[in-house]
């Protein structure tokens, strides 16, 4: 998400703005120095299936290749609080910056087997003060996936070859592993700017991002190893 797109978090929309409002995502933010987030339908999750956080550390009942992770995964990392900052004549932009970070063990466990996934729901609206009436911003995420209350989708960059997601060892990949190289490192570390830009002056916003971040492991069916799950609110003046 490294060049800004108008109007929407990540891909095309079909429903034109009323003004040049625009939201970003993770690394589409140039304007602002630290990437905004985005989503993709790499997969969909209900509450129902990320409902339950797994152990740290997954069982291979085979004593096979398994991904344990190394010392605590309690994310986000380093958050900035809610940021705003001036744009273009009468309109401003809001965000908050966290980072990702989570160490694997190639002791206990098998560093290649561990991979990151970030999901994300939420929704954008603002309103005109004195006036009740919520202006929502539907946010096109990839052709035909939106930006929703309840679900969560995969969260990545659909700017790019591929549609980049956070934690992808092979193919399109946000986030870095490190101590070896991609496929193989044992340390993965990911920046985040969750936020929307094109927000008229003087407006009453209401911005949610619920996010849930899951360790996966690969070794053994893409199992839940372990999950965590945050907010980002910025809402105001």
């Amino acid at each position: 998400m490294k060049k800004k797109r108008p109007s929407q978090h990540g891909g095309k929309t079909s429903a034109p703005a009323a003004n040049p409002a625009t939201s970003q995502n993770a690394n589409d933010n140039e304007d602002f120095g630290s990437p905004l987030p985005s989503s993709t339908a790499h997969s969909q999750l209900t509450l129902a299936a990320a409902a339950a956080e797994t152990a740290t550390g997954s069982s291979s009942s085979s004593g096979a290749a398994q991904c344990v992770i190394k010392g605590d995964f309690d994310p986000p990392d380093n958050r900035s609080g809610a940021q705003t900052a001036p744009e273009q004549a009468g309109y401003f932009g809001v965000w908050e910056t966290f980072e990702i970070n989570v160490e694997f063990s190639n002791t206990d466990g098998e560093c290649h087997c561990c991979e990151y996934r970030q999901y994300v729901r939420g929704h954008i609206k603002y309103r005109a003060q004195g006036d009740t009436l919520w202006t929502s911003r539907p946010h096109e995420l990839l052709p035909g996936i939106w930006l929703d209350d309840t679900i969560y989708h995969e969260d990545a960059d659909a700017s790019t070859t591929g549609n980049a997601a956070y934690g992808h060892r092979s193919g399109p990949h946000l986030g870095k592993y490190t101590q070896n190289d991609q496929l193989t490192g044992c340390k993965f570390h990911a920046d985040d700017s969750p936020g929307f830009h094109g927000l008229p002056n003087n407006c009453i916003y209401d911005i949610l991002y619920e996010f849930m971040g899951v360790i996966i492991d690969v070794c053994n069916s893409d199992s839940n190893v372990k999950v965590k799950y945050w907010q980002v609110p910025l809402t105001g003046p």
